[in-house]
């Protein structure tokens, strides 16, 4: 389990509200979100406490030339 998490980790952001077991915690775990299409911002709560870890996903353009 995550070190010091005694109930559970909820990950929330666009299309995602998880809720993880304390004793999986600190398992690697996949997560599918809904397409990517801008900025995004998903937080990890633990204990039902304040934000634990933010994680921001910026968009890099690609420039197709033609």
């Amino acid at each position: 389990s995550a070190t010091g998490v005694t109930t559970s980790c909820t990950i929330t952001g666009p299309g995602i509200n998880s809720v993880t077991a304390a004793s999986s915690c600190g398992v690697s775990k996949t997560i599918v979100t809904p397409a990517i299409t801008s900025q995004v911002t998903y937080k990890v709560t633990c204990d039902a406490s304040v934000d634990l870890a933010k994680v921001i996903v910026n968009l890099v353009p690609k420039v197709i030339e033609f």
